[in-house]
């Protein structure tokens, strides 16, 4: 899994403008209702039980160079910085996008890439707002028609961008019936692959309650448990690891999740079979999320259990044990023991490192859920303390601002950072600076003062420099 950036929410924060979205939708009644609005999954039957794992399918690579056509999905979903081209005029971009009278595929498509790259590059909700009836009329459209692969991928690709960027909630309504179609009827795996990222950034940022959630969870879940058939893609990699990584960003947004956990360990217990080392990594952060999920932080009125070790218990925040996240853990450790020193030619040596320290992570989670990503058990002379999680996303403010960061320590965090790189890209520092309150909302940044921070470190400097005088 790719690593990512963000923050901490004040407390004298006003109503953001999603929430106030909200009130404005709910007031009036306008929350816009397509033909086949339903969130309910297609009849078709699960065969959660009787899928083997995902395998890997061998694709032809697409030739390279500066051709639109010549792009795939994952060029498309992670491709170069957005930040290094020249934004659009925003306005005459949204002009060109909703006018498709005489329009050609390539011209749309070039549309939709400069639409996308201007959301990703600058924050700029008001002219969306204005005119997001029509936008999505359009990107629904370029969806519907599947003309070309790229057409429909960044008509997608925009309207992921959409929802983090204005958290409208008629977003997800009016998208929720076509995305569901998109990925269960879909010639092309690699559109159904872009319409699930598509569907779970529209149903975090616009989507609602829980309820809402829940539907979704139970819909990626089906696509996981029946191995890609669900959305007759079977044992196709892209699409089962798009609904592990919706599935996963989603759940970090359901408070309890006790009842679910049993089965969804178990399935993606069953996913750690596949041959796909992606796959493999996602199954085992959601596991570890779900692990993680199991302890909640001790309350006032609560005592220390005598099960907590000594360092856990000086901790800034003790969590404690609520339930069994699955009933056969020592199943869970084998398997992820073994991915943690797997060997193999079969792996690439990168590969094999990735696979390696991931699930050496995992791991450690498992067997102290109260532990996060990357926990290192090792002692900190200097405080007698465990190092634990260490990683940390730092965002640079602008002059006028200070800067910002996050303790990655975490799984929940860890997964959010994970999906919202995935729909800005390089844009994700611009968004967080010009106050788009989505990242606000994901994750817990808080403000670093710079002058305190150069200070810090001088002292650090400092005290490193004496340490090995005395050591010399």
């Amino acid at each position: 899994m790719r690593d990512v950036k963000l923050r901490v929410l004040e407390n004298h924060k006003t109503v953001s403008r999603k929430a106030a979205h909200r009130e404005q939708f709910s007031s009036r009644g306008a929350s816009t209702q397509s033909t086949t609005s339903s969130a309910a999954p297609s009849a078709a039957p699960s065969v959660a039980n009787s899928a083997a794992p995902s395998r890997n399918v061998s694709r032809a690579p697409s030739p390279s160079g500066e051709d639109l056509h010549s792009l795939t999905l994952r060029q498309l979903e992670e491709g170069d910085d957005d930040s290094s081209f020249p934004s659009a005029e925003i306005n005459d971009v949204i002009e060109n996008l909703i006018d498709r009278k005489k329009s050609s595929v390539q011209g749309r498509e070039q549309t939709l890439m400069a639409f996308n790259r201007t959301l990703r590059n600058d924050y700029m909700p008001e002219p969306l707002e204005e005119r997001a009836d029509e936008l999505l009329s359009a990107l629904l459209k370029s969806i519907r028609s599947e003309v070309s692969d790229n057409e429909a991928i960044l008509a997608l690709n925009a309207i992921a961008l959409l929802a983090i960027t204005t958290g409208l909630p008629n977003i997800y309504d009016d998208t929720v019936s076509i995305l569901q179609r998109t990925i269960r009827v879909s010639s092309s795996y690699d559109i159904k692959a872009a319409a699930i990222h598509a569907l779970g950034a529209a149903t975090y940022f616009s989507g609602g309650d829980e309820g809402t959630i829940q539907e979704q969870l139970s819909f990626f879940m089906e696509i996981i448990e029946s191995d890609g058939r669900y959305a007759n893609a079977s044992d196709d990699v892209q699409t089962v690891k798009a609904a592990v990584q919706e599935w996963a960003f989603l759940a970090t947004n359901i408070e309890d999740i006790e009842k679910e956990s049993e089965d969804a360990v178990e399935a993606f217990l069953e996913q750690l079979e596949s041959e796909d080392v992606e796959i493999q990594i996602a199954c085992g952060e959601c596991i570890a999320l779900l692990y993680e999920k199991s302890y909640t932080p001790l309350e006032e009125d609560e005592e220390i259990p005598a099960d907590v070790n000594e360092i856990d218990a000086r901790a800034d925040e003790i969590l404690i044990k609520r339930y069994d996240a699955y009933s056969n853990t020592p199943k869970v450790l084998h398997k992820v023991q073994e991915l943690a020193t797997a060997s193999g030619r079969h792996i690439h040596r990168n590969l094999r490192k990735q696979l390696h320290q991931n699930f050496t992570s995992i791991q450690h989670t498992i067997e102290n859920p109260a532990h996060g990503p990357h926990y290192s058990v090792a002692i900190a002379p200097e405080t007698g303390e465990a190092y634990g999680s260490r990683k940390t996303i730092k965002i640079t403010g602008k002059q006028d601002q200070d800067d910002a960061e996050v303790a990655l320590d975490r799984w929940w965090k860890w997964i959010r950072l994970s999906s919202i790189k995935k729909i800005l890209l390089g844009g994700l520092v611009n968004h967080f600076n010009q106050g788009n309150e989505a990242l606000e909302d994901c994750l817990p940044f808080e403000r670093v003062n710079r002058s305190s921070l150069k200070k810090s470190r001088s002292w650090e400097k400092q005290r490193d420099l004496a340490k090995k005088k005395r050591m010399g």
